[in-house]
């Protein structure tokens, strides 16, 4: 498994970070709660015949917005594996988070992308 986080700074950072994210992503579900959205995506990759499932958290805390990222899965093939489908994902997710960064000059703390043991 693999975890990505970060926090953007900024006015509307929240609705920015979100149509950057839909209009690159596949979702596959999400659902709005209360000052956030919570999102899937099901990937499934014919090279190494695996099933990766991401799972994407933003939370709007007052002039900022807080993302959480967890990636992982399987691979179901002769050999069972994944060839880093998990860290692909959450690489390009933190890449979205990035340009959206750049592009409305907000500030981003608490940027983390690593292994989640289990």
């Amino acid at each position: 498994m693999r975890k990505g986080a970060a926090v953007l700074h900024g006015e509307d950072c929240f609705e920015s970070l979100y149509e950057g994210l839909i209009s690159v992503l596949s979702i596959g579900y999400e659902t709005r709660f209360n000052k956030g959205v919570l999102m899937f995506i099901d990937d499934h990759s014919f090279l190494n015949n695996s099933n990766v499932m991401t799972t994407i958290l933003l939370e709007q805390v007052n002039d900022s917005c807080r993302i959480e990222i967890i990636s992982g899965g399987g691979g179901d093939g002769l050999f069972g594996l994944t060839l880093g489908n998990e860290s692909r994902r959450v690489d390009k997710i933190l890449t979205i988070v990035d340009q959206v960064c750049h592009i409305h000059s907000y500030k981003l703390t608490g940027y983390f992308s690593g292994n989640i043991r289990s």
